[in-house]
């Protein structure tokens, strides 16, 4: 059941809800007042694990759906709660053994070793050199196998499945709300934020984006970094 509220905002967490923590303060203590009207949510490349523990970690208790891991997953009721129809969905022509095998002998590719790093739905891996992301992409397109590939910061690098992305995952909670697209505002600041920063709802790119991100159109581009561009940009959408 979708919850009551008019808007619902989803934010990246690394260095777009964090970075700053007074503004941080100040759009909890927004988002608590505006509770009636306006939802929140997450989307960020972190596990659940992760994202409930550092959500805990800012007082940030109100969490209507959660999507992680890059958006190959998506909880809701405080994150215990998956969206089964999301997971199979994505897993239609998925083959992580064989992706993972593919990648398997690339110099400069490595697998990485935190325990909540890898999931079901995403493969996730360190480059050594910016020159090993066209050698990862020629050993899987030669393999055929159907994948999404999202290069963070020149050296963090998530193989999804084609299905899987931020973006999508947000197209899929709005249609299962009923939400329309200008009642959903996005914010972030990387390059794994780019599927949801492109449309088609309203963006926030805070000020300490990436700089592979101004290619973007139709985004508001804060002037502040971190948590007060959020702040910035709901009121420039009008949302406060």
């Amino acid at each position: 059941m979708r919850p009551l509220f008019e808007y619902l905002l989803i934010c990246d967490i690394d260095n777009t809800l964090t970075g700053d923590d007074a503004s941080l303060g100040v759009l909890i203590a927004l988002l608590k007042e505006r509770r009636g009207r306006l939802g929140f949510g997450v989307a960020t490349g972190r596990s659940i694990e992760s994202t409930r523990e550092i959500l805990w970690s800012m007082g940030l208790d109100d969490v209507d759906v959660y999507i992680t891991a890059v958006g190959s997953e998506i909880q809701y009721d405080g994150g215990v709660s998956f969206d089964e129809e999301w997971r199979a969905h994505i897993d239609r022509s998925w083959e992580r053994k064989a992706i993972v095998d593919a990648l398997a002998d690339i110099e400069g590719v490595r697998l990485q070793s935190h325990p909540l790093a890898q999931r079901p739905h995403k493969v996730s891996y360190t480059l050594d050199n910016g020159g090993a992301m066209e050698a990862v992409k020629r050993a899987l397109d030669r393999s055929k196998i159907p994948y999404r590939a999202i290069l963070s910061h020149g050296h963090y690098l998530d193989i999804l499945p084609i299905r899987a992305s931020k973006g999508l995952a947000i197209e899929h909670v709005a249609k299962k709300w009923g939400m329309g697209e200008g009642t959903i505002i996005v914010a972030g600041d990387s390059e794994n934020d780019r599927s949801m920063l492109e449309g088609p709802f309203l963006s926030i790119v805070v000020a300490n984006h990436e700089e592979s991100l101004e290619d973007l159109s139709g985004c508001y581009w804060a002037k502040t970094p971190s948590a007060a561009g959020i702040i910035e940009g709901l009121a420039w959408w009008g949302v406060l």
